[in-house]
């Protein structure tokens, strides 16, 4: 945001004051990453920047932590089994947790909220209980498969893991998918039942298209749970199904090794990478819409009648003549979505259901802080919660400068 020419002295030490402190905040959210992921290229042994490493020499680094990761089969079968279970449990919890939430939804269902709570209890009950209760049924169910039905040990195994951690997963495919049925117009299902679709025909070709953002993010809530999930699979697994953050585990208990390092670079940005694209497939319907609006409002404007009439194509008249004009509109809406997304994150990571606890974000820094606030240090509390406020504010004051900039109508008003 440009400082305007006519600020007071006061508005300019508050301009680059403000600068700074968004600058610190900045700087104090990446610290821990641009830690971490130097330390996975040391070409030593060790937890600590060698000397060379600080030299900035070529040979104080090395790709060997990476390299090891992927060779070693101590590694390699932990993540082996990672993309093994988490996949398996992400399709059970997606079937289940999606036919409960349409069901759930429907007003008629008798006790529908004792339901619900019921199922959703295993993001509210601490997760050491919640593997204590697994424990015991699902080794009276193994010993079962392995007795009755005469499956081996290892695919018993493989099974309750599965089990379990689809029992993680499915709340958070019902808590997304009843999110986008809220807005779901039931009127839809009437009308294709009138016309002679079946209830698997209308799920599929009319409900599923519309919450399908929904079920894709409740997808990948439940993949990312399952994949960094080691409690649960300390008590119901064996070592034929060693996870990767069990490795991890283990190897932080028995042998501290920079390949953890290594691994950890590389989990944090798959978890970024999902928070990211859980937001994104929730806001995208919003911007689309309003592009689409504000498009069959602009085509019929006599300007780009024009510039249809001398031939100009539909890509020039998009981005030449009706963009120019719709810009500002859309700036405000993407605006309030980061916003909005800010304040989703800054829930979920807060919640435990965001990035990694390893990796520092708002959420995190205000779990944090609120543990801290036991111990009487209330001023972390209140500094995490400030700097928040104060970059959400800093967005929005920069995007209405911005939207002011490109809105037509100021333009024209600024050059009378």
């Amino acid at each position: 945001m440009a400082l305007p020419t006519y600020a007071s002295p006061l508005e300019r030490v508050w301009y680059y004051t403000y600068l700074v402190i968004c600058g610190l905040v900045f700087l104090f959210l990446i610290a821990p990453i641009l830690i971490v992921i130097p330390l996975s290229f040391n070409a030593e042994a060790y937890f600590t920047f060698t000397p060379k490493m600080l030299a900035l020499d070529p040979e104080g680094y090395s790709l060997k932590h990476f390299r090891d990761f992927l060779s070693n089969p101590d590694w390699t079968r932990p993540l082996k089994n990672s993309f093994i279970i988490a996949p398996l449990a992400t399709i059970i919890s997606v079937s289940l947790g999606t036919l409960a939430a349409i069901g759930l939804s429907q007003s008629h269902v008798p006790g529908r909220r004792a339901i619900m709570a019921i199922l959703i209890s295993p993001m509210i009950v601490p997760l050491i209980i919640s593997a204590t209760g697994m424990f015991f049924f699902y080794s009276k169910l193994g010993i079962w498969m392995e007795d009755t039905v005469g499956l081996s040990k290892d695919i018993s195994g493989y099974i309750k893991v599965v089990l379990a951690h689809s029992v993680l997963g499915i709340p958070f495919v019902i808590i997304t998918v009843t999110a986008t049925l809220v807005g779901f117009d039931r009127s839809l299902t009437r009308a294709a039942a009138n016309m002679g679709a079946g209830p698997v025909r209308t799920f599929f070709k009319v409900q599923m298209p519309l919450i399908m953002p929904g079920v894709i993010s409740g997808a990948l809530f439940a993949f990312i749970t399952s994949f960094d999930e080691v409690v649960v699979v300390l008590f119901v697994g064996s070592a034929s199904q060693k996870t990767l953050p069990w490795q991890m585990f283990t190897g932080l208990r028995e042998q501290i090794s920079p390949t953890i390092l290594a691994v950890a670079a590389v989990l944090q940005q798959k978890g970024m990478l999902t928070i990211i694209l859980i937001l994104g497939l929730t806001g995208w319907t919003g911007v689309f819409r309003l592009i689409r609006a504000e498009y069959m409002k602009h085509k019929s404007r006599e300007y780009v009648q024009a510039a249809d009439a001398i031939g100009a194509s539909n890509a020039r008249r998009m981005f030449v003549h009706i963009f120019p004009n719709v810009s500002h509109v859309v700036l405000v809406q993407l605006s309030i979505l980061v916003v909005g997304f800010i304040k989703a994150e800054v829930i979920l990571s807060f919640l435990g259901f965001g990035v990694p606890v390893d990796v520092v974000s708002w959420g995190s820094m205000l779990n944090e802080a609120q543990n801290e606030l036991i111990l009487g240090k209330w001023w972390q509390l209140v500094a995490a919660t400030t700097a928040m406020a104060l970059l959400v504010t800093a967005f929005s004051l920069f995007t209405d400068a911005l939207r002011d900039a490109l809105d037509p109508k100021l333009k024209g008003l600024k050059g009378h």
